[in-house]
């Protein structure tokens, strides 16, 4: 079964910024991620951390499920911190 993978416009951005022999083989292992996020070195956890990581992984997908556009305002949340700080990096 194929994931959705979605890549945000400022991954989008950095990733052309790198020479295209990298480029390659980010996407290369993107679309791996895509069709099997399990298949590389992934341990698999037990006990408390497998419960906690099961809760988290069921209410991620809950919000997906319950407001899609949630994801765009998570994104516009991202993006303005990112240029806050960006901000307040350049006034020092």
């Amino acid at each position: 079964m194929a994931w959705n993978l979605h890549i945000t416009g400022p991954a989008q951005k950095e990733f052309r910024k790198l020479p295209a022999k990298d480029q390659a083989r980010v996407k290369d292992a993107l679309l791996a991620m895509q069709q099997d996020p399990f298949s590389d070195d992934i341990e698999r956890l037990k006990g408390q951390a497998a419960a906690r990581a099961t809760a988290e992984a069921r209410d991620l997908e809950l919000i997906n499920k319950a407001a899609p556009e949630l994801n765009e305002e998570v994104e516009d949340i991202l993006r303005y911190q990112d240029r806050a700080l960006k901000m307040a990096l350049a006034l020092e």
